[in-house]
């Protein structure tokens, strides 16, 4: 069920009620990584675990294998997709993306859902900025800016990128403690 599968990956049941916070940003570091995976190695995402199915790394890592004719393990192909992951948010930022874009029109914070069975709930602006702060974190990102540290671009062999970084005056200098 979704509260155990959310337990197992952010160690809180929290992460699968839609009206908590807790959990929230790790289930998202983990579904952009299984995501990327699908991308990397061609797989349609409605198969993925986080879809419901069970195509996740593990048999998509086997898949590969076999297709290269050489053992692909799952931590290289988390590897590879988090390199991906940190290289699109540096190409973000390199274009001006930061922090700031990252959010929902502001008439979303505070409205309380009018039908369904969320009605009444609200999603808090302060929370869901706290949110982002969690998920910058997890990537290595700098909370501030949401633009990749140095030792997060070094640490995923993009020492070029966080050059033209530094070089266009963006680059931040380490991650900020939340």
């Amino acid at each position: 069920d979704s509260y155990k599968t959310a337990f197992e990956l952010t160690g809180t049941r929290d992460a699968a009620d839609p009206e908590k916070y807790g959990g929230k940003a790790m289930l998202i570091a983990n579904l952009g990584i299984d995501q990327t995976i699908a991308d990397l190695v061609s797989s349609c995402k409605w198969h993925t675990v986080w879809l419901v199915n069970a195509i996740g790394p593990e048999i998509q890592a086997k898949a590969l294998s076999a297709g290269l004719g050489r053992d692909v393990t799952v931590d290289e192909l988390k590897q590879a997709a988090l390199r991906v992951r940190t290289l699109e948010r540096a190409y973000d930022a390199r274009e001006g993306k930061t922090r700031v874009h990252d959010t929902l029109p502001e008439k979303e914070f505070g409205r309380a859902v009018s039908r369904g069975w969320l009605k009444g709930s609200t999603l808090e602006r302060e929370k869901f900025e706290q949110m982002k702060d969690e998920y910058y974190t997890i990537r290595g990102w700098d909370v501030k800016t949401g633009i990749p540290t140095e030792e997060t671009l070094k640490k995923y062999d993009l020492g070029d990128v966080a050059q033209d970084l530094k070089k266009r005056g963006i680059l931040p200098a380490s991650a900020k403690a939340v």
